[in-house]
Parts: C-alpha cells; sequence; structure tokens
C-alpha cells in the first residue's frame, strides 16, 4: 500500500510538471508569433498548428519494422517473451497487445512505436543475452507504459511546436534584417530581440525536460504493472554498463555522462534506479525470475547498428 502511494504520488507531480511544460511551449510559441505578426501572428500558428497536427503522417509500427529488418516473435521461437507481453499488456487495459520483433544487433536496447490499439515492441539481441527474465518483463513493462501513456504522440506534439518555434524564430530574424535601421532606431525592444534569437533553444530545453518526465512516468507505470521496482532497476543498470565500450568498464568504472543532465533526453540513470529503489524498500522482496529467459532464434552477428532507435527507448 506504501508503494503504491508512492508510485501515485510522483505520477500525479509528473503528469503535471508534463502538462505545465506543454503548456509553456505553447505559450512560448505564440508568444514569438506575436512579436512577428501581432495578435493575427497568433491566429496564424493556431491554424497552422491544427493543420500540422491533423495531416500529421501516423507511420505504421510495422512499416518501420520492415525498415530496420526486425523478425517477428510468436510462441514457437520466443513462448515466454510472447506470454510476458500479454500479461502485461492486459495489466495495463490495452486493447490489443503490443507485436514483438526482435532485432539482429548486440547493442542491448528495446523501443516501443504505435498507439494502444496498433503498437510494437522491438528488442536486441543484446538486451536478450544480458537479461533474465525478471530484468526482461521490467523492460517490457517500461515499453508498454510508454504505449499505455500515449508518450510517442506526445513527444510528437512537443516536436511539431519546437519545429514551429524554429520557424517564428527564422521569420522574425529575416524581418528585423530587412528592417535595420528601425532596429537602431530605438523603437524595437532589444530584449524581445534576444528573447526570438534564443527562443528555438528554450522550446528544445523544455522538451528534453518534458521527455525526461515521461521516462520517469513510465518507470513508476511499470513498476505498477510488475510489482517488481527492482527488477527495472537491475535492468536499468545492466543497460548502462553494456552501453560502455571493454575499455571503459575495465578503467572508467561508474564513468559520469560528458553531457549535462539539461540537455539529455532520459533522466540519469542513477537518479532512476534510486526512485526504484526507493520503492524496492517498500515492497516484499522477491526471488522469483531471476533465470534466462529461454528462446529459439536464431544468433546473428554481433554488431552495433548504424541507426538511432524508432520511437521511444529506454
Amino acid at each position: 500500500m506504501a508503494v503504491r502511494r508512492y508510485r501515485w504520488k510522483h505520477r500525479l507531480i509528473n503528469i503535471l510538471e508534463s502538462l505545465l511544460l506543454m503548456l509553456s511551449m505553447l505559450a512560448l510559441l505564440a508568444f514569438c508569433a506575436y512579436l512577428v505578426w501581432d495578435k493575427n501572428g497568433i491566429w496564424l500558428v493556431l491554424i497552422s498548428f491544427s493543420s500540422f497536427f491533423i495531416m500529421m503522417p501516423v507511420v505504421s509500427p510495422s512499416w518501420l519494422m520492415r525498415i530496420y529488418q526486425a523478425q517477428p516473435l510468436d510462441n514457437r521461437n520466443f513462448p515466454e517473451g510472447i506470454r510476458l507481453v500479454k500479461q502485461l499488456a492486459k495489466s495495463a487495459n490495452l486493447p490489443v497487445a503490443p507485436r514483438l520483433f526482435y532485432l539482429p544487433s548486440a547493442s542491448p536496447n528495446a523501443f516501443s512505436a504505435g498507439q494502444r490499439g496498433n503498437s510494437t515492441i522491438a528488442i536486441t539481441q543484446g538486451i536478450l543475452r544480458i537479461m533474465n527474465k525478471r530484468e526482461l518483463a521490467g523492460v517490457l513493462a517500461h515499453e508498454i507504459s510508454h504505449i499505455h501513456n500515449n508518450d510517442l504522440w506526445i513527444m510528437g506534439l512537443a516536436d511539431l511546436i519546437s519545429r514551429l518555434t524554429l520557424l517564428m524564430a527564422r521569420v522574425g530574424m529575416i524581418l528585423l534584417f530587412l528592417n535595420l535601421p528601425f532596429l537602431f532606431s530605438g523603437e524595437i525592444s532589444w530584449l524581445l530581440v534576444t528573447l526570438l534569437i534564443f527562443s528555438p533553444y528554450i522550446s528544445i530545453i523544455m522538451q528534453l525536460s518534458l521527455s525526461r518526465l515521461r521516462e520517469y512516468e513510465a518507470d513508476l507505470f511499470a513498476v505498477g504493472l510488475t510489482d517488481d521496482p527492482q527488477g527495472l532497476a537491475q535492468a536499468l543498470e545492466k543497460l548502462e554498463y553494456f552501453e560502455a565500450k571493454l575499455w571503459q568498464r575495465i578503467f572508467m568504472p561508474g564513468r559520469p555522462k560528458l553531457e549535462p543532465s539539461i540537455l539529455r533526453s532520459h533522466p540519469p540513470t542513477s537518479q532512476r534506479v534510486e526512485r526504484l529503489l526507493s520503492m524496492a524498500q517498500q515492497a516484499k522482496s522477491r526471488s522469483d525470475g531471476n533465470d534466462m529467459i529461454g528462446h529459439n532464434i536464431t544468433p546473428a552477428p554481433r554488431h552495433r547498428s548504424r541507426w538511432h532507435w524508432p520511437g521511444s527507448s529506454l
């Protein structure tokens, strides 16, 4: 019961913060439009935003899997994995369980694509090689959480807002360049000009903050599906460890990432693990499910994919 209260408290905070960030991004976009075209600019942005949103292409998850030459998994070659996905999808009240695919890459990763009624989850050879059943359940629950919470749709919307903000800023800079005499006559506020210049960067920072919040939310929702925060925490620690190269594991264990947290799309693994372990201390310890999950998938050559994973990943 304590774990449930903890989870729902932080879920509510994440949802409110996500809503605040989305509204702030929209307000920044509207303000840039106002600086460029006054009130008419706001109406133009609203019409453009609505048009882009309605006509925004919906990419088929199965088509994405074909692009990456992913192999569909079923009860013949991965029965335990299929059973896990169905159980977790049922717990998440998804109308249809996501289809599971296998990518022949040694890089340990998983990502989801699609929406509640039509979704896929891809897992790599690398993740099957290092995860036991308990950890894989946490990873799959995390991806199903992204699907349940419509995170792909939310992040697509945030990306659209950022792109429109960048467009407004560029149009504004062109208009300022064409009206240089007015710029130095004192009739134009330099403070507003500075805000217009930096508005795309502010929007991107808010978009990355939103992405980190959605990752926290997916972690919390996944714990609600598995009732096993420690399993997901162990999976995250393994993923971070195996993402490093061999020499880094030997000579730079626990190395910090160079980029600042504000420029990351995912929260630091240490913070995610800390939140999960704080819930694990309140939950009854689980000892089952530590065996390696079985499958009959033909091993593929170990190589790192040159592509970035689409959709929402760990």
